[in-house]
């Protein structure tokens, strides 16, 4: 083993002095090297003090406090990563080095919202770099992730939403079988009411963002399942985990709506039988029922804004509500019979939309 393979074994495992018997370069420019082949190390190294005798050299390191697993979880950037290829079970720390960081910084402005719709209670990310430019073009960037909740609150409220979602789920259902777009529309009703906008948590987030963590439950499913109340995106969260119940596919989108006076906004996508619709359950929620929003395709989205490169297109145009007008009126009365809540089967529609 050469001294620059020997070198990189021993700061891969942490060890803080490094002993070599023999060196015909000085070790700045061996560690040019070192950094050279495997330029991920420069998210370990701290410091370093070097001593040497008759090209015989003693290296003391001192490593980083936050250090990776294993250098393996570090992302090599080549200017095309996106942070929407990062699938983990939840995002808490992203560690990458890259040749641009301000390109870097960019992508991750571009994707962040697409990419938070993902990850319920997800709301922010921190990214900070630093680097060895004496030996290295290489930047290390580490993008830190903030959630509305502790991450140890937030599982006990995805539990208790989860829960209560597959409750909500029999009781819509009572094990009839329906078509899945039925079962889209009376999750749809079922928010539509029974839960409200949180007004209050939108003007003071709209006002000052970092108020966020003052109103969490309006942001994900646990709001509008255990307080009846949520902003778009905690709503949207909540129709994916009755879709969830359901098994049936669907995401949410995290876009804006209006024109001039576009806002951020979060609804849902679902597919049914390869076909995918829009549903925005947020859409005069509280206010009885409307299907203003309820599985349109792409072209029927006219007020909605969203990047329509991250997802698919939603072309679908047989599961609209005249469908679901068409079955409820031949088997509305097995579902009464078999206990469904008949608000939820018929109730008060208020708007058709297009």
């Amino acid at each position: 083993m050469d001294n620059v393979d020997y070198i990189i074994n021993k700061l891969k495992n942490h060890v803080e002095h490094v002993h070599l018997e023999r060196s015909p370069i000085p070790f700045e420019k061996l560690f040019k090297q070192v950094l050279s082949k495997e330029p991920r190390l420069i998210f370990y190294i701290y410091s370093y003090n070097v001593s040497s005798v008759s090209l015989k050299y003693d290296i003391d390191f001192k490593y980083n406090k936050d250090l990776p697993d294993s250098i393996d979880d570090i992302i090599i950037d080549n200017g095309t990563f996106s942070v929407l290829d990062y699938h983990v079970i939840r995002p808490l720390k992203l560690r990458m080095i890259t040749l641009n960081v301000e390109d870097l910084y960019q992508r991750l402005e571009s994707d962040f919202g697409e990419y938070s719709g993902r990850y319920e209670g997800l709301y922010a990310y921190q990214a900070n770099s630093c680097s060895m430019k004496q030996f290295t073009a290489y930047e290390a960037v580490t993008v830190t992730f903030s959630y509305v909740l502790s991450l140890e609150r937030l599982v006990v409220a995805q539990k208790a939403a989860r829960k209560k979602a597959n409750e909500i789920a029999y009781e819509l259902t009572r094990n009839v079988t329906m078509p899945p777009a039925i079962k889209v529309y009376l999750a749809m009703s079922y928010l539509h009411q029974n839960v409200t906008y949180d007004y209050e948590a939108f003007e003071a987030v709209t006002k000052d963002s970092y108020r966020i963590v003052e109103y969490p439950f309006s942001q994900i499913a646990y709001g509008p399942f255990l307080e009846n109340k949520a902003v778009c995106v905690g709503i949207s969260h909540a129709f994916k985990y009755l879709m969830d119940a359901f098994n049936i596919e669907c995401d949410v989108i995290c876009g804006n709506v209006g024109g001039s006076g576009k806002v951020d906004h979060a609804w849902n996508l679902v597919k049914i039988n390869r076909q995918y619709f829009h549903v925005d359950v947020t859409y005069n929620i509280g206010e009885g029922m409307s299907i203003h929003s309820f599985m349109k395709d792409d072209k029927h989205m006219k007020e909605y804004q969203w990047n329509h490169d991250k997802y698919p297109r939603a072309i679908g145009i047989h599961y609209n509500y005249d469908f679901i007008e068409d079955w409820l009126e031949d088997h509305g009365q097995e579902l009464i019979d078999a206990g469904i809540d008949v608000q939820y089967i018929y109730p008060n529609i208020i708007e058709k939309g297009d």
